[in-house]
């Protein structure tokens, strides 16, 4: 094991962001340290939000970020950087991990260097060239290269850039997309082909998350989770059946009755139940349970009759319980970001169930409605909740670039509300760029000015 790889492995904390941004002669003028020596009110760990006049750098500390920090080969980040202004760029994590783009020289764009590594540390060196079509070049170090990218990798979070004019960026995507990649140009080096794939070697839209993809993975992930929880619930049905099976050798001839009392109770459970499981049913993530059929029974039955049932119910009510315990986070899930969707939106409504997936509706006249047609304010607060979704079960940072922009006062208001509420701030970093008044009201304490 590498002296890296042991350092992330021994000191990587359950979440990972990014504590410090210091960053000299941005555009040839700017001398900034993010935060400032001031101590901030808010969690730095959950937000920031930078704030500046038109100019001052606040959309391209985002994009430095995110194409100094991208772990993905062959999209062109590092040559990104060669064309901005800059004499040196520092990143530093909680976890000590440290990246810096530096120039060596008097100019401020072209050829740089990537310095890497933990906090007193020695610090490991990639040096980038620009080649004669301007992309950057990293010559023979293949080494230093791989080096590299495996501690962008390593340091943990994932990387998502929302754009100003609305486009997602997401090195999750790109990661999965640049294995495919990989893998077919390795299949055409075996039989003697191009190895030239449909993934551009410097074509970033491999990265883009428009509202019909975004929609189809939020499809796949909610998906994907029930099949996970749900198998939780089906082994309990196995278990289930076990204990009515013991139960029911240990019923004696003669049981005692079930009295007034200990039937109130049976059917207050029913009834309890019955009541928890509507908020699964609504999304067909459990059938609904007809507790009136069993009540009735129990109702009618003699006393004697009552134990015998209340046998058979007691592991059946159990693996239900069971079923509703493995869901309940997909639910709740569900409600949080449905409630808040629909606050937003007027005139329509957004539903999920697993066999339709996410489906947008005409509050109206129930005429289902094509996503590419909602308006751009519309698909922004989509896109960017979805992202707040899929990013709820892994180290992410997301970057955005003015929230606000396409929204109304009052959407404004509620927008950080709903991202706050949506993510997992337990896993979740996110980095504004705003000019909004609204947002900097409400979240004073995270405002760092540029």
């Amino acid at each position: 094991m590498s002296d890296i790889d042991s350092k992330i492995s021994k000191e990587t904390p359950d979440k990972v962001f990014i504590s410090q941004i210091i960053i000299n002669e941005l555009f040839g003028t700017s001398n900034l340290r993010i935060p400032k020596e001031q101590i901030l009110s808010g969690d730095l760990s959950n937000l920031l939000v930078l704030y500046g006049d038109n100019g001052a750098g606040k959309t391209t500390i985002l994009r430095i970020l995110y194409h100094l920090l991208s772990p993905i080969e062959g999209h062109g980040h590092k040559s990104q950087l060669l064309k901005i202004p800059f004499k040196e760029f520092t990143v530093k994590f909680n976890t000590g991990a440290v990246v810096t783009a530096k120039r060596d020289d008097e100019n401020l764009i072209g050829k740089y260097g990537i310095y890497f590594g933990f906090k007193n540390k020695e610090k490991e060196y990639f040096p980038l060239i620009p080649g004669p079509d301007g992309r950057a070049r990293r010559g023979v170090q293949e080494e230093e290269y791989i080096s590299l990218l495996k501690f962008l990798r390593q340091i943990g979070p994932s990387y998502t850039f929302i754009t100003d004019d609305r486009k997602i960026y997401c090195t999750e995507d790109a990661e999965a997309m640049a294995t495919e990649s990989e893998r077919i140009k390795r299949g055409r080096r075996a039989i003697g082909t191009s190895t030239r794939s449909i993934y551009s070697e410097y074509d970033d839209t491999n990265e883009l998350l428009d509202i019909t993809s975004a929609i189809a993975k939020f499809n796949f992930w909610i998906r994907k989770l029930i099949i996970v929880k749900s198998k939780i619930g089906a082994d309990n049905i196995h278990t289930t059946y076990v204990e009515l099976t013991k139960q029911l050798a240990k019923t004696r001839k003669s049981e005692p009755e079930i009295n007034h009392e200990q039937l109130q109770k049976i059917i207050s459970k029913l009834e309890e139940l019955n009541k928890e499981i509507s908020g699964f049913a609504k999304y067909k993530l459990l059938a609904s349970f007809q507790a009136d059929e069993f009540i009735d029974a129990l109702k009618n039955s003699s006393p004697s009759n009552r134990h015998i049932i209340n046998t058979v119910l007691q592991p059946y009510i159990n693996g239900i319980s069971e079923n509703i315990k493995a869901l309940a986070g997909v639910k709740s899930m569900l409600d949080i970001f449905l409630n808040h969707m629909n606050g937003f939106y007027n005139n329509k409504l957004i539903t999920y169930s697993p066999s339709d997936g996410l489906v947008i509706k005409s509050s109206l006249n129930d005429r289902i409605i094509d996503p590419n047609i909602l308006s751009s304010g519309e698909k922004q607060l989509l896109l960017l909740l979805i992202n707040c979704v899929l990013h709820r079960n892994g180290l992410s940072v997301i970057f955005v670039d003015e929230p606000e922009l396409s929204l109304n006062i009052k959407w404004q208001r509620k927008l950080l509300d709903a991202i706050c509420d949506i993510a997992d701030l337990n896993t979740t970093q996110f980095i504004f760029a705003t000019h909004s008044l609204q947002v900097l009201q409400k979240f004073d304490d995270y405002i760092i000015k540029i």
